[in-house]
């Protein structure tokens, strides 16, 4: 399976969640239902310098942007 927009394949999802530590945790579960739609897909999350730790070794996440 993999993820479409209109007629164009997805390639790239940003999830975002800056500020609380409980919104940022359950934010994730976005990210696996993402990723077992399409396992090739590049999952960034968005969210505060103080909670990216908690976010590191996501399975799910390609990248952590801090903010």
């Amino acid at each position: 399976m993999s993820w479409d927009l209109g007629n164009r394949r997805l390639r790239r999802v940003l999830v975002t969640r800056l500020r609380y530590l409980g919104d940022v945790v359950m934010a994730t579960v976005v990210a696996d239902v993402l990723r077992r739609g399409d396992h090739a897909l590049e999952i960034g999350f968005l969210c505060e310098a103080a909670h990216a730790p908690v976010l590191a070794d996501h399975p799910a996440l390609t990248r952590v942007h801090r903010l």
